[in-house]
């Protein structure tokens, strides 16, 4: 396949759901996809707004997105419930005209999570390996996540390499 540029990749981003809400509903519908793209967000008690405070992927079919949500249950989310925060979480999907690949989605997830550093994402907060540069554009996302990533940039600038937004 001849490189044209980078990749462009669109990001839907579905309305956020309770956490809780996820686990019983959309998950299990969920349960057997090999990969998932989402962003847990936070609502402290009494503020109005959320925070961003986690991106992540489910690449296989080996840890599925039950389990993974599980998981952060247990290291994290629970500790935040307990303290009275509401945990809703956003799912996205993944629109391209190349292949949705686990390398694909993996480039995704490193975009996102290096651009704007989610307190909770442990990897790939200062660099991350590409397998090859892709351009992502999210829709539906609100104020937790630029509207464009681009991996090319973010390599020549060492940045997030994303606009300013105008206030």
């Amino acid at each position: 396949m001849a490189n044209d540029g980078p990749l462009r990749v669109t990001v839907e981003w579905e309305k956020a759901v309770p956490f809780d809400t996820s686990k019983r509903a959309h998950l299990y519908t969920m349960r057997d996809a090999t990969y998932a793209l989402y962003m847990l967000l936070e609502r402290e008690a009494g503020s109005s707004s959320a925070e961003l405070m986690y991106i992540g992927i489910v690449k296989s079919a080996y840890r599925d997105l039950y389990q993974r949500m599980t998981e952060h249950q247990k290291d994290w989310i629970g500790r935040l419930m307990a303290s009275g925060s509401a945990v809703t979480v956003k799912f996205g999907h993944l629109w391209t005209t190349g292949e949705a690949t686990s390398r694909l989605l993996e480039d995704v997830e490193s975009a996102l999570v290096f651009g704007r550093n989610p307190p909770e994402n442990t990897a790939k907060m200062k660099s991350y390996t590409l397998y090859e540069d892709v351009i992502v554009t999210n829709r539906g996302a609100g104020k937790y996540l630029a509207r464009t990533y681009d991996t090319a940039l973010q390599r020549k600038t060492g940045g997030t390499g994303i606009p300013q937004r105008k206030s």
